[in-house]
């Protein structure tokens, strides 16, 4: 039973790590960009792409949101 229970704690732990790798990091990285163009009002900072998976298309939609507020942006200064 002891064994048993060793081996599930082990593979619940690696399940984890590779879990956390997956769908953890990458959620945090974008979350930090957001961050980084929020606080540096920086429309020029992009997130780095990660597959071709929803999370990879989320990635990609939030860098075209920035690539049209930067290009708004541009518009709206040169009319100033």
């Amino acid at each position: 039973m002891l064994c048993i229970s060793l081996g599930a704690m082990l593979v619940e732990f690696t399940l984890s790590i590779v879990l956390r790798r997956i769908i953890s990091d990458p959620v945090l990285s974008l979350a930090r960009t957001a961050n980084q163009v929020s606080a540096w009002k920086g429309h020029s900072i992009r997130a780095s792409p990660a597959g071709n998976d929803e999370f990879g298309l989320l990635v990609r939609q939030f860098n075209d949101m920035l690539d049209q507020i930067e290009e708004r942006e541009l518009v709206l200064f040169s009319h100033v």
